[in-house]
């Protein structure tokens, strides 16, 4: 008698794997508006630009993400946190306009004090912030960070906190995205939260290894385009200008293509794109991924 039960319960918690975004109608008009300013660096023909056996893979992106491909950026790992974290805070130091992060986890150690401390620094400079931390990614740590962020005065959303019964069917949904732009210039992106536990400390029994990208050039304008579409989600406002959204530049010559995969209408895209990779493989495939758990069309792939 209790199965029915529960198995509802459990769908309506845990089952629900899409999400309509209230955002919709701004995510068209931030397309909209960044469309000229990036048309300068869409490289003019994909044959002399993109190898051959990798345009098909191209092609299929821009159909299935409808993100630009962009020429002239700049990208260089950053292995573990040892490599990463010095590079963000040094960024976030010398931030002049803007400063937007999203993570899903802002722990309350050593290292989340420190990205706060300088927040709170960029913030006595007059530099316009916005952090956007997960509701859940939040609590990963007891206490949390809340009351430090209040005290400086740091202007900040928790993604989908509970509202019930609105969220309640969604409160599987977590933004798991990280993000760092720099005066809508300089990006970090990767695998990495916040948390000591990214560093090669002698006292962490298990570091956790990841990889983050310094980025640079017109790409970040797209990775810009993301955060604000999260946080108009999260808080309705709408970041615009030039405030948030520089005048692209060419550092380097790089192609790169930002692609948000996610719960909304961008659901399964990078599992599309990753079935089009698989395919389009002339000689090897490398797989980099904490959660290897195939469908069974990847295996079939």
């Amino acid at each position: 008698m209790a199965c029915p039960v529960l198995g509802a319960l459990t769908y309506l918690l845990f089952g629900i794997n899409r999400l309509h975004s209230r955002a919709n109608e701004w995510k068209k008009k931030l397309a909209d508006n960044r469309r000229d300013s990036l048309q300068p660096f869409l490289p003019d023909m994909l044959a002399q630009c993109v190898p051959e056996p990798m345009q098909t893979l191209s092609r299929l992106a821009d159909k299935v993400s409808n993100q630009p491909l962009l020429a002239g950026n700049a990208i260089s790992p950053l292995f573990n946190g040892d490599e990463a974290y010095p590079r963000m805070l040094a960024a976030i130091d010398s931030a002049e306009h803007s400063i937007t992060l999203s993570t899903f986890i802002l722990r309350n150690d050593k290292l989340g004090k420190q990205f706060v401390d300088a927040l709170s620094r960029a913030a006595e400079r007059q530099v316009s912030i916005r952090l956007l931390v997960d509701y859940m990614g939040f609590r990963y740590s007891f206490p949390t960070l809340k009351k430090r962020l209040k005290k400086a005065g740091l202007q900040y959303a928790e993604f989908m906190p509970p509202n019930w019964p609105r969220t309640f069917p969604f409160l599987n949904l977590r933004n798991h995205r990280k993000l760092l732009i720099v005066d809508g210039r300089t990006g970090f992106t990767g695998g990495m939260n916040i948390s000591d536990h990214h560093c090669r400390d002698s006292r962490q029994c298990i570091p956790i290894e990841d990889i983050h990208f310094l980025v640079e050039g017109p790409v970040v304008t797209e990775l810009q385009s993301i955060f604000a579409e999260d946080w108009y989600s999260s808080t309705g406002e709408e970041l615009e200008g030039a405030l948030w959204f520089s005048t692209p530049e060419t550092p380097g010559s790089t192609l790169a293509r930002a692609i948000a995969d996610g719960p909304d209408d961008r659901f399964n895209m990078l599992r599309q794109l990753m079935l089009g990779a698989i395919g389009s493989a002339q000689t090897r495939i490398r797989i980099m991924t904490p959660y290897f758990v195939p469908d069974a069309s990847l295996e079939e792939a």
